[in-house]
């Protein structure tokens, strides 16, 4: 089975042969409950490895130490435990080839292999009382940002506003290939104020700032990622060949046009297909 995960700080998000799945990505302790009440449709509680918790909603609103590891960088536990997660909500069969997602400025040759060596072998996993057990086969790890371009791409030039919950890639395509000199990640996102959720045009100004050395205001720029539509107005006012990108996924029966907030994860899912079916 051919399926990519995006495990992003806020929201986790699948793409499967079957259709697109997001769940909140909040990990958290586990205890008991004198009433066990629903708090969502994600609400999970997982064992793993000899580890308990809370998952989804669940963990943001039961776990005593609930919630989200940030950074620019998913090679942690956490972050593992989202795509486990993640896999045991939307496999149908045992044997998974995946696609998953790092920050482009992390995307380094030891932390691509470290990450590999927590997901591909035999994994037993849990949720809400149901036992799971998957092979992950093999894994490919993909530039977030980069990866969304590949969920609808273009011929010639695009850059990429990827906007996450705790970075910001900033990802430049060139006849298909990435320009590295002029991609990064941003170490600020939509989640990373302390004061809470950013004002939008406060971040987009941020973005416009850090861009503006090396990108042309007549350039085409594609915004993704879950805040998109809130920040585009603000993007657009410098950018004004900028869109928000809407991502295409091939099914059998046809073409689906998905949410921006799954960009990254088609695009992932479209390389993994056409990547890994020279495989399976």
């Amino acid at each position: 089975m051919i399926m990519a995960v995006d495990a992003g700080n806020f929201e986790t998000k699948v793409c499967t042969p079957r259709g697109l799945d997001k769940f909140c990505s909040a990990i958290g302790d586990f205890r008991v409950r004198v009433k066990e009440e629903k708090h969502g449709n994600d609400d999970m509680v997982w064992e793993y490895d000899l580890l308990k918790g809370f998952a989804g909603t669940l963990a943001k609103v039961e776990s005593e130490f609930g919630g989200t590891m940030y950074g620019n960088t998913k090679n942690h536990l956490d972050a593992t435990l989202r795509v486990l997660l993640a896999i045991h909500r939307n496999c149908y069969e045992s044997d998974i080839h995946l696609a998953i997602g790092n920050p482009y400025q992390s995307l380094t040759k030891d932390e691509t292999d470290e990450m590999k060596v927590a997901l591909e072998r035999e994994h037993t996993l849990t949720i809400n009382g149901i036992v799971k057990t998957f092979t992950i086969r093999k894994v490919i790890v993909m530039a977030e940002g980069a990866a969304a371009y590949w969920s609808n791409p273009v011929e010639g030039l695009a850059r990429i506003i990827d906007i996450g919950s705790g970075t910001v890639n900033l990802v430049t395509i060139l006849n298909r290939k990435i320009v590295d000199k002029e991609s990064f990640t941003a170490p600020y996102g939509m989640l990373t104020s302390k004061d809470g959720e950013a004002d939008p045009a406060s971040i987009a100004r941020a973005i416009i700032n850090d861009t503006s050395k090396k990108w042309k205001r007549a350039d085409r720029v594609f915004v993704v990622g879950g805040a998109s539509e809130r920040l585009f107005p603000f993007i657009n006012t410098y950018y004004s060949n900028s869109t928000v990108l809407k991502p295409r996924i091939y099914r059998e029966k046809g073409i689906e046009i998905a949410n921006e907030v799954f960009a990254n994860v088609v695009g992932m899912y479209e390389m993994a297909q056409k990547l890994f079916l020279k495989v399976v």
